[in-house]
């Protein structure tokens, strides 16, 4: 009996360590992504482009995934940076096993009121976390292992979108699921997925010397 005990035990220890969170992964209008093919996601300006919501479920094929990230928090003191390339790095942030795709909204995800996130939530034994949530489109990928390894080598795929939102906090695993959007202190902001394309437009003053090359070249010719 008493090993039986000893090993019920055990198994009670491990289910609080290692137990799944839970978390409301869905977003609202207040905190809508969109896409921006104006500026890349190293900050560089693109030639033309646009920006608006990202699409519907609906508006298949033109897809999107959302991975969620957390790491433990104690309420004061310095926060892991909360930049593509940090979180790529893997400097203090976590990947959950959460994963939310597109929703019937534009601008919307969706991955569940009680989506259950994997042992790599941070939160063991409960306390307090902080969240952030990467966009990108499904022709990048769809696996965090996989578009986390192409940031780190600078080699996402071109023609897509990528970004992350701003940091939520939250109380970590619990019976009721934590909101990663709105709430007290959730995501209460909108998040934009910028372009992957790296072709970048040259600078005016670039353009006005490439034309008076040319021009010279011209003047150069007629002269021969």
């Amino acid at each position: 009996m008493k090993k039986i005990a000893f090993v019920l035990a055990l198994c009670g220890v491990a289910t609080v360590s290692f137990g799944q969170g839970l978390v409301n992964f869905v977003n609202a209008a207040a905190s809508n992504f969109s896409t921006n093919s104006q500026v890349n996601y190293l900050g560089q300006a693109l030639s033309g482009g646009t920006v608006g919501l990202v699409a519907n479920s609906s508006a298949a094929p033109a897809g999107y995934y959302y991975a969620l990230l957390m790491q433990s928090y104690a309420g004061s003191g310095a926060t892991a940076s909360a930049t593509l390339a940090n979180v790529a790095n893997g400097g203090g942030w976590i990947f959950t096993g959460a994963y939310a795709t597109n929703a019937l909204g534009f601008g919307r995800l969706g991955g569940g009121a009680s989506a259950a996130t994997s042992a790599g939530d941070p939160a063991t034994g409960n306390p307090a976390n902080q969240f952030v949530v990467v966009g990108y489109s499904a022709n990048l990928g769809h696996d965090w292992s996989v578009i986390s390894a192409a940031i780190v080598a600078a080699n996402l795929a071109s023609g897509g979108f990528i970004g992350l939102t701003a940091v939520g906090t939250g109380t970590g695993q619990s019976l009721s699921a934590e909101q990663i959007f709105g709430g007290a202190s959730g995501i209460a902001t909108t998040s934009t997925l910028f372009s992957t394309t790296t072709t970048v437009t040259p600078e005016p003053g670039t353009m006005v010397l490439a034309g008076l090359g040319g021009l010279s070249l011209l003047a150069l010719r007629r002269k021969k």
